[in-house]
């Protein structure tokens, strides 16, 4: 709790103070309540004044000496009236400030959690799962919240209640007092038991939260697939099991929760019925004044209602810990990708981009093996080569989304990682294998990062032979395209991930199978787009068909993460290697115009 309040409500110290200053005057009204009520009854049933000095002197114009009947009669509802207006004042600004603090606290939860989520690696994120994030996002924000909105305020404003009233019974008679809350203490180590067993259950059951929302995450994006397989009862199967195991932790958690406000109900009572029992024996013997004994039943009967409260806000507290923690594991997760000390930026390359011995791990499993390769400013060089054998994890690293385990890659002789970030990728338009479109419109997708004009856009959508599909879309370039691009076809997705690349026009273009999802027809539009594009500019094209990279520079061909063949389309065909074998096998004509 002390890592979720401190550092979010200080910048809230002014709200913190309010809501504090009437917790004290609702407790201090509370107190006031059975402070009077014992000498007022008193009086009022038996006429004597004796004891009624206290409350009288707090009435302006009454002397305890000549205390009148009636004007007391009149009085009192006055000076109640006057403490549950101030109570209700209280309240309100407290309930209200606290309420802020609890949003504006979430808020920045929320803010610094995004915010690390997008300065995560892809391998750093690689272990979670795409339900368990969002669900730190939903339902353990929406416990922390609760827990600071209604659990913290209630165990502030109770705890305070309960102090003042315990003060107030002691003050009226300490014997009394210790005989009803002796016994109190006794309770803390089987509540502190209790508690921690509660916020296992409630770390578990947010686990479990998130198991289930990753279940119908993989379900919905992976629906055509579970349908046409037939595995519709099996999703439903592992979903209704681990919706069981929830509900079996809910269950265990209830009990808990439950057990807590009784049992702290019941050791009060017990303590109180021997202090009642006791207390009316020394009313017989005449040891004790009526009114001190009225003053403490009332303190008692108002004191046991915020003694619950605290009981019960008890599981929505440690639930919004657990959920706390869980935040924090995310916020605390370091990234791997980040700006040296003295990073500086560049602008272009003017020489070349060298991996140098570079060697790269996935698991156990050796992706690249001291892979030496070069990209000189202007060249076009196609990486080729069968599935696995490293070609995407070039671009990666060339873009610097993951880092080499050994070697080292360099541009115009600066090391990658001496580079920033920011300006590093500023240089680089890339076309990913898996392309990604936003639910937005298509005018935001293709200036994704930019300050664009719709002229700039058009001619980018021009440039990817994607203008025509995108004036036939019912809005226009303000057609929504839906999630990942849902509305579009595979090759419109592509082209239009193609115009973002033209758009941001930056020196060093990188196209991962950028031509992949194209049927015939769309490839040579797209084709013959791209040919032009990479006129005078230095790219790296990563291709399994063989037929987008006969007008490469220069083709190099991967096995088993290293070079084994390069030069250009005609010469790799004659030498008859592993080129030619590729070629053979993807049955292009030697002669044809793909080729």
């Amino acid at each position: 709790m002390k890592r979720l309040l401190a550092p979010y409500l200080g910048r809230y110290g002014l709200r913190v103070l309010v809501s504090f200053v009437c917790v004290l005057v609702l407790a201090g009204s509370t107190a006031g309540y059975a402070w009077m009520s014992g000498p007022l009854l008193h009086f009022l049933t038996s006429g004597d004044p004796e004891g009624l000095g206290p409350v009288v002197r707090l009435l302006p114009g009454f002397d305890p000496a000549t205390v009148d009947r009636q004007q007391v009669l009149l009085a009192v509802p006055a000076a109640l009236l006057l403490l549950g207006v101030a109570k209700g004042i209280a309240y309100f600004v407290q309930f209200v400030q606290m309420g802020m603090v609890a949003q504006l606290v979430v808020r920045d939860l929320r803010e610094a959690l995004f915010a690390r989520l997008v300065e995560l690696a892809p391998q750093d994120l690689a272990e979670s799962r795409t339900g368990d994030l969002l669900t730190r996002f939903g339902a353990d924000l929406t416990a922390v919240e609760h827990g600071l909105h209604t659990a913290v305020p209630a165990w502030l404003r109770d705890g305070v209640q309960v102090i003042a009233l315990l003060a107030l019974c002691f003050l009226l008679d300490w014997r009394l007092s210790l005989l009803a809350f002796g016994v109190l203490p006794l309770a803390a180590l089987p509540l502190s038991r209790l508690g921690k067993r509660l916020k296992r259950v409630a770390k578990q059951g947010q686990r479990s939260v998130g198991r289930l929302a990753e279940l119908v995450h993989e379900t919905v994006a992976g629906i055509r697939v579970v349908q046409a397989y037939g595995m519709a009862e099996r999703a439903q199967r592992r979903f209704d099991e681990e919706n069981r195991r929830w509900l079996a932790l809910q269950r265990k958690s209830l009990r808990s929760r439950g057990l807590a406000s009784p049992a702290m109900e019941l050791l009060a009572v017990g303590g109180i019925a021997v202090a009642l029992a006791f207390a009316l024996r020394q009313v017989g013997e005449g040891a004790l004044l009526s009114a001190d004994l009225l003053s403490f039943l009332a303190t008692v009967a108002l004191l046991l209602q915020p003694a619950k409260n605290l009981g019960k806000v008890g599981g929505a507290f440690l639930q919004a810990v657990a959920s706390a923690e869980r935040i924090f594991e995310v916020i605390d997760t370091r990234p791997t990708l980040v700006d040296r000390p003295g990073a500086r930026p560049i602008d272009g390359v003017r020489e070349a981009i060298r991996f140098e011995g570079v060697t790269f791990r996935h698991g156990d499993r050796t992706v690249l093996d001291r892979f030496d390769f070069a990209l000189r400013r202007g060249e076009v060089v196609a990486l080729v080569g069968p599935s696995g054998a490293g070609k995407t994890t070039v671009a990666n690293l060339l873009n610097r989304v993951a880092e080499p385990d050994g070697g080292r890659i360099t541009i115009d002789g600066v090391d990658l990682r001496d580079v920033a970030l920011a300006s590093l990728r500023e240089q680089v338009a890339v076309v990913p294998q898996e392309v990604l479109l936003f639910d937005d419109t298509v005018r935001a997708n293709v200036a994704y990062g930019l300050e664009a004009s719709d002229e700039e856009i058009r001619a980018a959508l021009r440039a990817a032979h994607a203008l025509d599909f995108v004036e036939a879309l019912p809005s226009g370039l303000d057609t929504v395209v839906g999630e990942r691009g849902s509305s579009l076809s595979g090759g419109q997705r592509q082209r239009l991930a193609i115009a973002r690349a033209i758009l941001r026009d930056a020196p060093v273009l990188v196209l991962d199978e950028a031509t992949s999802a194209l049927d015939s027809e769309s490839e040579r539009e797209v084709q013959a787009a791209l040919e032009a594009l990479l006129a005078g500019r230095t790219a790296l094209v990563i291709a399994h068909r063989l037929s987008t990279v006969r007008s490469a520079d220069r083709i190099c061909v991967l096995e088993a993460g290293r070079i084994v063949e390069e030069g250009r389309h005609d010469e790799l065909l004659a030498r008859g290697g592993a080129y030619r074998r590729l070629h053979d096998l993807q049955g292009i004509a030697p002669g044809s115009a793909a080729a």
